[in-house]
This record gives structure tokens, sequence and C-alpha cells, in this order.
């Protein structure tokens, strides 16, 4: 695809709770105000395939899950006030295969992630998150 920088109209922003995460929405928010674009906060919420601990996997899970959709709303109304539309999701799944299938559902320009995680255990247990969107939104943009 022949895109530009006026084609940006839409940009998935991408949140793990990390100081990386947040430097990625300053970056989402100068390129938003200046090409009027709509951004789309995602937290994805990792589910490995085998859980060994089901229920308190879910149970955790479901405050994460209210905490960043609290987080989300603070971010909205931040965002908004500055004239640029938001709009916050949790999802929960293989982070680097969500956020590329967000994007595309969604059709964005654009994807705008830190470039590693919270720490050294949740890479090892999912993997590069940010290489792993890489690789998989080759064809998206």
């Amino acid at each position: 695809m022949d895109r530009t920088f006026r084609d940006i109209k839409k940009i998935v922003w991408t949140t793990d709770g990390s100081k990386v995460s947040e430097e990625a929405l300053s970056f989402a928010l100068f390129l938003a105000k200046r090409f009027g674009s709509q951004i789309l906060g995602l937290h994805v919420i990792p589910e490995p395939e085998k859980l060994l601990f089901k229920s308190e996997f879910r149970d955790w899970s479901t405050k994460v899950e209210e905490n960043i959709n609290s987080k989300l709303r603070s971010f909205k109304e931040t965002i908004e006030s500055q004239g640029i539309n938001f709009n916050g999701t949790v999802v929960r799944g293989i982070p680097s295969g969500e956020i590329v299938e967000y994007a595309r559902k969604e059709g964005a320009d654009l994807i705008a992630l830190g470039k590693s995680g919270l720490g050294l255990i949740d890479r090892l247990l999912i993997g590069s998150t940010a290489l792993g969107v890489l690789r998989e939104s080759e064809d998206l943009f």
C-alpha cells in the first residue's frame, strides 16, 4: 500500500502499563494532533494456552481488566480534553496476535507500542510483543 502521513486517521496505541507504553502514547498524541487522528487504546491481558490454575488466573485477570478499564477511562478523559477522539479496549489472548488483529479490524493506519514490556518474566512467557507485531503486521501497512 502506498500511504503517506496524511493518511494517518486511526492510531492503535497499545499499553501494558509500563513507562515505555506511556512514551508510545506521547508519540501517538503528537501524531494525532498533527494529523487529526483518532487514538484507539488497546490492552491485551495475556492468556497462555495451558493454565495450571485456571480459576486463580481468571480471578486475577478479572481484577486486572477492571483496573485497566479504569485507567483507559482516565486516559479518555485527558486525551479528549485535548480535542482528540479516544476509545479504549481490553482483550485477552496472545498480545502480538491480538494487537495485529485489532488494528486490522479497526482499519488502523499506525500501531504505537513500546519496545519493551514490564520485565524479564513477561518476555520469557509471551516473547517479544513488539517483534511479534512487526512480523505479523507486515502486510497490514
